[in-house]
């Protein structure tokens, strides 16, 4: 069984560097990286573009591009960002931040409400109750979960409208700036988790 799964893990390999290739090559012929500052009233100097292409390795060839990519992200630098003040690093690791805390407790909570109805379901086979509770669950399975997200964020602008406040938060991971130290932070970015983890766990 060991073996399979090295052997597995080692023919994805090529297939996830090809794929990686065919997503460069894709984002490559996009578009224009230094296009904003191109199209700057007044022009940037020529040799501030030539400078600005330097640092995003746009004066390479694609393949030398690639191989800079890559060996780069093996050493866990993803590479230069467009915007000079940002680091591509960083911007990842904080939204794989946002998203871990999301799925884990979304998960949490489907595996709780699945305990919970496969339960009662077990006890009442057969009954009303029974079949409710597996219409809903193939419906839920069955939604889009971005459909569901939208239903969801327009139920929430309903409520805060009918309540005159902001109880549910529609849009971001967290507020702009948040008074009341620490606490009110996680209070805060629990708000903004609620809308999310309800689509993703009733799916």
């Amino acid at each position: 069984m060991l073996a399979y799964a090295v052997r597995r893990m080692l023919v994805s390999v090529p297939i996830l560097v090809m794929a990686t290739f065919v997503v460069f090559v894709m984002v490559s012929l996009s578009g224009d990286p230094l296009s904003q500052l191109k199209t700057r009233n007044p022009p940037p100097p020529p040799r501030t573009l030539e400078l600005e292409a330097q640092r995003l390795h746009l004066d390479e060839p694609l393949l030398a591009r690639y191989w800079h990519w890559l060996t780069g992200v093996v050493r866990g630098d993803f590479g230069p960002s467009v915007q000079s003040t940002q680091v591509i690093g960083a911007e990842l690791a904080e939204r794989f931040l946002v998203t871990f805390r999301l799925i884990a407790v979304a998960m949490l909570l489907a595996l709780v409400l699945a305990v919970l109805v496969g339960v009662i379901s077990a006890v009442k086979q057969y009954s009303g109750t029974d079949y409710t509770f597996t219409f809903f669950g193939f419906l839920f399975l069955s939604m889009p979960s971005f459909w569901f997200a939208i239903l969801l964020k327009e139920a929430g602008i309903s409520f805060n409208a009918a309540v005159g406040r902001q109880v549910l938060f529609t849009i971001g991971s967290s507020s702009v700036y948040v008074e009341g130290g620490t606490w009110a932070s996680v209070i805060d970015i629990l708000g903004h988790m609620i809308l999310p983890t309800i689509s993703l766990a009733l799916i």
